[in-house]
C-alpha cells in the first residue's frame, strides 16, 4: 500500500516568517553556531496533527474530515510572541516562539484529533502545546553550553512578533529530501468566517 508523510498544520504568514526570520538571526549573532541547528523560516508553520505515513487512498476521507469540522469552527487570530525552551531553560534541547490564544488552537487540534480517530488514525499521546519550533540543541552539547544558551535566549527575548489570523488549515504533505524537507498542500480547508 502507497503511503505519503502528512500532517495537518495552519501556515504562517510572510510577514510573521520574516519576524521570526529576524529573531533566529538575532540569535545567531550571540550563539556559536556548533550549538543550535535553526529551523529555515520558509518551513516554519503550526502543526496540529501529524499523520506520519499515510495512506493514499485514505487522503480523500482525511481532507473530507477537515472540511466537516473546517466548516463549524470560526476563524481567530493569535499572537506569535516571546521565546523559550523545551524541556527547561537549563537543559534545553528545542527552542521555540510561544503563542497566545493557546485555548482556541488547542480545541482545533483536539477537535482534528477526535475526528480523525473514526478513520482509525492513532490518537495524539501527549498533550498538545502550542509552539513554533525555531532551533533544535545538538546532541552532547556540553552542561555549561547548555546553561549559557538558555540563559541567553532568557535575556533576549523578542517580545511580540506577529498576528496570525487562522481562516484555513493545511493537509501538508513531506518530502523528506537530504537537503531538507519539502512541503506541498494538498488541501485547504476555510474555517467559518471570523
Amino acid at each position: 500500500m502507497k503511503t505519503i508523510r502528512t500532517f495537518i498544520a495552519i501556515e504562517l504568514p510572510e510577514d510573521v516568517r520574516q519576524s521570526i526570520n529576524v529573531t533566529i538571526m538575532s540569535y545567531q549573532r550571540l550563539i556559536p553556531v556548533s550549538w543550535v541547528k535553526w529551523m529555515p523560516t520558509k518551513n516554519l508553520h503550526l502543526t496540529l496533527k501529524f499523520l506520519g505515513d499515510t495512506p493514499i487512498t485514505l487522503i480523500p476521507s482525511i481532507q473530507e474530515q477537515m472540511d466537516k469540522l473546517s466548516a463549524t469552527t470560526p476563524g481567530f487570530q493569535f499572537t506569535a510572541a516571546a521565546a523559550g525552551m523545551f524541556p527547561t531553560a537549563r537543559k534545553p534541547r528545542v527552542i521555540w516562539i510561544g503563542l497566545d490564544n493557546k485555548q482556541a488552537l488547542t480545541r482545533l487540534s483536539k477537535d482534528l484529533d477526535e475526528d480523525l480517530a473514526t478513520l482509525k488514525i492513532a490518537r495524539e499521546e501527549k498533550p498538545f502545546s502550542p509552539h513554533l519550533t525555531i532551533g533544535r540543541v545538538y546532541q552532547g552539547l556540553a552542561e555549561e553550553h547548555l546553561l549559557k544558551l538558555g540563559e541567553i535566549i532568557l535575556r533576549n527575548q523578542p517580545g511580540e512578533i506577529g498576528k496570525v489570523l487562522v481562516d484555513h488549515i493545511n493537509l501538508v504533505k513531506s518530502d523528506l529530501l537530504p537537503s531538507g524537507s519539502v512541503y506541498s498542500i494538498l488541501h485547504r480547508s476555510y474555517l467559518e468566517s471570523i
